[in-house]
């Protein structure tokens, strides 16, 4: 791969020779099958060693949870139209991101439309169709939640396979998040709620709690929660309402975060007025259920992602969460290897200074990805 022009982002994963579906080759035919529509980052390149895989993709600028301090309501609705009109997108192709939260949301470069939000990591994406018939998967379940338990739905604590309204439904999260510096189940205290405390805040907070300007986001997080499994969601319908809390942004039908925007108060002070958080005793309730498995809230046990057969090549990790995770068929898009073969340029060297990332135990890392891309 040839980019000595080319500034890129460079993902990285563990990955071993007995992995037949890579994390990162399935995140970069999303990407691909995805391309063309300005929340999608440009993808580039593929390879493996035998020790980790490599993405190279486009390079952005910050991630939204950086930028909650003086967002104004202006901009919360430009940023909440954005994500909305590109999650639409992305379902239409058929797959559901299972992982929207601040973090993955990222702003261009200055040279790159800096305004325009992407949407990034799609290392548990999926398909919400069957890729034959193109009818809507059944609800079948999965072994464990999916996303980050924050942000995930109440139905993906329960472990109901990813549809459309999860998606959306962790974007509203993602909203309340970005209006207050955090979402109301997470105190940013020194206790730590277990996920079934988590999920137990969850269903006691509702929309109705934000007044106001701040109404609406109150409810689309209801109107989330009571999507069916396979119902579609009416995107235009909430494009609009977003559109309209701002003056002069009613009619832009591509609205852009702006850093200087002084339209109205930042909205944490706007936030001084509105019952955000639940009460202290049902917050301290939460920990002991969470304790003591209160049956009431008690989740299903998520089960371990599967790990790979055969040897990890001699390889030492410096790390602890460092583990290759396996894509499992009723993940994939298709034939993925083929897709990235076809589509995407190859890294064909080890990305510079990556050796001290490995123990000294390890033996060098050789790419061995190489194929030639297909370019018909």
């Amino acid at each position: 791969m040839d980019n000595s022009q080319k500034l890129v982002a460079v993902k990285k994963c563990h990955v071993t020779d007995h992995v037949e579906h890579p994390r990162l080759q399935h995140e970069a035919c999303a990407l691909i099958l995805l391309r063309g529509h300005h929340a999608i980052p440009c993808v580039y390149a593929w390879g493996k060693s035998q020790f980790y895989e490599y993405l190279a993709l486009e390079l952005l600028d910050t991630d939204l949870s950086h930028i909650t301090g003086n967002l104004t309501l202006r901009n919360l609705a430009a940023l909440s139209h954005q994500v909305l009109e590109g999650l639409e997108y992305i379902h239409s192709h058929g797959i559901v991101h299972c992982d929207v939260k601040p973090s993955n949301l990222m702003l261009g470069c200055a040279d790159a439309q800096p305004g325009r939000v992407r949407i990034i990591d799609f290392g548990v994406c999926r398909p919400f169709r069957d890729p034959v018939t193109f009818e809507h998967r059944p609800d079948e379940g999965t072994p464990r939640c999916i996303g980050t338990k924050c942000f995930v739905s109440l139905n993906g604590h329960l472990h109901h396979l990813p549809s459309r309204r999860d998606d959306l439904e962790s974007l509203s999260y993602t909203m309340l998040s970005l209006m207050a510096g955090r979402v109301p189940w997470d105190r940013r205290d020194e206790r730590r709620l277990s996920s079934s405390g988590v999920f137990s805040l969850k269903k006691q907070w509702t929309g109705a709690r934000l007044v106001g300007d701040l109404s609406v986001f109150g409810e689309f997080v209801d109107y989330t929660r009571r999507l069916e499994y396979a119902e579609e969601p009416d995107y235009g319908r909430w494009r609009k309402h977003f559109r309209t809390l701002s003056t002069g942004m009613s009619d832009d039908f591509n609205p852009l975060y702006d850093p200087c925007d002084t339209t109205g108060p930042p909205l944490k002070s706007i936030l001084a007025d509105v019952d955000f958080d639940l009460p202290e005793e049902v917050y301290r309730t939460a920990l002991v259920e969470g304790a003591t498995k209160n049956p009431l809230f008690d989740l299903p046990e998520s089960q371990l992602y599967p790990t790979p057969e055969g040897s990890d090549g001699f390889w030492y990790p410096l790390f602890t969460w460092e583990t290759a995770v396996p894509v499992a068929d009723d993940e994939l898009l298709g034939d993925e290897g083929a897709i990235v073969r076809a589509r995407l340029d190859v890294v064909d060297a080890v990305p510079e200074g990556q050796r001290r990332y490995l123990s000294r135990a390890c033996p060098p890392e050789v790419m061995r990805t190489t194929y030639v891309k297909n370019v018909s």
